[in-house]
């Protein structure tokens, strides 16, 4: 399986033809970066066009954000060399190749079955299916940066390969072009660390063997010649977020792990729900309440619990425990913020609004309304989730790998269902029963059962059953 999956990862995007297409445009930029198109580089400004092929740079101090068609968000970092090498939205497929430098990839939720969001390296090939990581393609030695003296000298005559200018788009290590991404011997290794849902990494060489699943909080190296290591939690001093081309001032934590923040009268967050026990369940909103910019992480399966509900309705006891995917957000400083202290361009005022992904645990009960609130349970609770925990991570890896995905339903579905089979130990008989009531249930309340709409369930719970069991059956990794 680990050689399917890898040569998966390495070839799913190979088909698409190449041309220059719209890709999206470049949403942000600090304080400078740069475009080369053709064989023509010049500074961006924001709204500029990202076609397919384009290269972008930025300096010791630049950072850029562009923003794909398909919503998803590329934050290039300090001192970073990336090229969109196609984007296609209409099929879920996209490769961008980092040269060297970091890449922030948040990348909306991939469903069609030959989807694929990659980014190479030199050394490693990193997949999505809807997710957030960072990538950081370490260089042994400094590159020159580009200064705006510089851009007309781009690309230079008998210039090694220090630039994308120089390397072919799309070839792979083993396929007889004359140089490829993975001959730039300028980057050693590449970190690779998980944000939000799970992230697929493996060697850009199709001959090393082997692929990580990273969790959220989790990162793995990837050297030339040698498969990913094994995924770690990450460490305050693992993580290179917070590391940008000025350092956090003394006394600067840097880091706040945000489950293990109690909740009191001055906390400053507030967990509020979305109206669903299925992946986006709630909106985090979060101040950042000292003067030093913060890596703020939630770890990935923190069980959530109900804590108030605004107004009249159903007491607090009548809503669903949730267990959250995890997350990892970064904030400003609200005020005197330490300029280029975050690598990435993030908002400056120290306030942050994001969506937190979840799955719920107690079936029977209220999904979070948007007039509730919650909190995340003592570390005793979220310890006795460890199972549940790893048949999310099944269900992640098997969907990414594509043995367990499935056509009528999505990829929501199908971790929440193998959750809930795995707390209640369904079989088929009892599966196929909850899952029709539910469905019924949910169509009644919205005045849609009917004939079509049942024949459309019945067709989707025995497809769904299979993938599940698929899950189920499977080995529960740590």
């Amino acid at each position: 399986m680990i050689r399917r999956a890898a040569l998966l990862f390495a070839a799913l995007i190979l088909a698409l033809p190449l041309a220059a297409e719209d890709a999206g445009k470049v949403a942000r930029v600090l304080p400078s970066g740069f475009m080369t198109r053709n064989q023509a580089t010049a500074e961006v400004k924001p709204a500029d066009a990202v076609l397919w092929n384009d290269v972008l740079r930025t300096n010791e101090k630049g950072r850029m954000g562009i923003s794909l068609l398909d919503g998803s968000l590329l934050t290039l970092g300090t001192k970073s060399e990336l090229r969109v090498v196609r984007h296609d939205p209409a099929s879920q497929q996209t490769l961008a190749e980092l040269l060297y430098g970091r890449i922030r990839s948040k990348v909306v939720q991939q469903t069609k079955p030959s989807s694929g969001f990659l980014v190479r390296t030199p050394t490693a090939v990193i997949g999505a299916i809807g997710t957030d990581f960072v990538a950081d393609a370490r260089l042994s030695s400094p590159v020159t940066a580009i200064t705006r003296e510089e851009i007309e000298s781009l690309p230079s005559p008998g210039r090694s390969i220090s630039s994308l200018l120089q390397i072919p788009p799309d070839v792979l290590p083993g396929s007889g072009a004359p140089v490829t991404l993975a001959d730039f011997a300028g980057v050693d290794e590449t970190f690779v660390f998980g944000l939000e849902r799970i992230t697929a990494v493996t060697n850009i060489d199709p001959v090393v063997v082997g692929v990580v699943y990273l969790l959220p909080g989790e990162f793995t190296i990837v050297r030339r010649g040698q498969p990913p290591t094994p995924p770690r939690m990450a460490d305050p001093a693992d993580l290179p977020l917070g590391e940008g081309p000025e350092p956090l001032a003394a006394g600067c934590s840097g880091f706040l792990d945000l489950s293990r923040m109690p909740v009191n009268g001055v906390a400053p967050y507030t967990i509020t729900g979305l109206g669903t026990s299925t992946g986006d369940v709630f909106t985090l909103q979060f101040r950042n309440p000292q003067s030093c910019p913060l890596d703020l992480f939630i770890p990935y399966g923190a069980v959530l619990k109900p804590l108030r509900v605004v107004g009249d309705g159903p007491g607090v006891g009548e809503f669903q425990r949730m267990m959250t995917e995890g997350s990892t957000q970064q904030a400003m400083a609200p005020s005197a913020p330490i300029p280029g202290a975050m690598h990435f361009a993030v908002p400056e005022d120290g306030q942050l609004e994001f969506t937190l992904k979840g799955y719920c645990v107690e079936r029977e009960k209220l999904a979070p309304a948007p007039n509730t609130q919650y909190k995340f349970a003592p570390p005793e609770e979220t310890a006795r989730m460890v199972e549940s925990r790893k048949v999310m991570k099944n269900a992640y890896r098997l969907f990414l790998s594509g043995e367990a995905r499935p056509k009528l339903s999505t990829l929501d579905s199908l971790v929440q269902w193998s959750v809930w089979a795995h707390l209640e130990k369904m079989d088929q008989k009892e599966f196929r029963k909850r899952f029709l009531d539910l469905v019924e249930k949910n169509l009644k309340l919205q005045k849609q059962w009917n004939d079509e709409n049942k024949k459309r369930a019945e067709a989707t719970v025995e497809e769904l059953w299979q993938k599940v069991a698929t899950v189920l059956a499977a080995p529960l990794e740590s």
